[in-house]
């Protein structure tokens, strides 16, 4: 494939130019140029999980330093 490249004599307006893209538009267009579907909203469930999980090892800690306590102290 050969391209051959011509030097434009004058430089093109302001209304000439294509139209800039904002940027809460770019990850949607990624998305579709990628064939990702774009990401929904994380939802509440996940966090739960996660303080719960924090609060549960929080918990099992206590219980071993009290088990600790009373079988060597």
């Amino acid at each position: 494939m050969i391209v051959k490249l011509q030097k434009a004599e004058t430089l093109p307006d302001d209304s000439a130019r294509a139209p800039r893209r904002s940027s809460t538009a770019e990850p949607t267009m990624i998305a579709e140029h990628a064939n990702i579907p774009p990401q929904c909203p994380a939802d509440d469930s996940g966090r739960r999980l996660r303080s719960r999980l924090i609060l549960a090892n929080f918990l099992a800690w206590v219980a071993i330093i009290v088990v600790i306590r009373l079988v060597f102290f």
